[in-house]
């Protein structure tokens, strides 16, 4: 009986043995995956924030572009205003040009100016 009992201690003693040893390798493991997670938890925040940033970049630039949209229209139907404006004003000097006969009038003679003479008497 005593080395049934001497049995069972020493085989008990080894389950123990091998218990803690694969109690220890799942605490291992679970510590690694602790750390893993709280790695990736920092890296998601750190995402998070680089996502809003762009995200208000982009609202930013969105909102820039519509303007800058708004003054290309706005400059481009003031050039329509402008070249239609350009074309009347052709049309009508050309129609006048046609009312009118060519006058061409010669060049008037420059008048000649007199130099006051050295004989002058006080």
């Amino acid at each position: 009986m005593r080395k049934g009992v001497l049995i069972g201690f020493v085989v008990l003693g080894v389950f123990v043995i091998v218990f803690a040893a694969a109690l220890w390798k799942v605490g291992m493991h679970l510590d690694e995956a602790r750390i893993e997670r709280d790695d990736l938890r920092y890296k998601v925040d750190d995402l998070q924030n680089e996502v809003d940033v762009l995200l208000t970049e982009r609202e930013r630039l969105e909102t820039q572009v519509e303007q800058e949209r708004e003054a290309l229209s706005e400059q481009r139907e003031e050039a329509v205003r402008w070249k239609a404006e350009s074309e009347r004003l052709l049309q009508e000097q050309q129609a006048m040009a046609q009312q009118e006969p060519a006058v061409v009038s010669p060049p008037a003679p420059e008048p000649e100016v007199q130099q006051p003479s050295a004989d002058t008497t006080l």
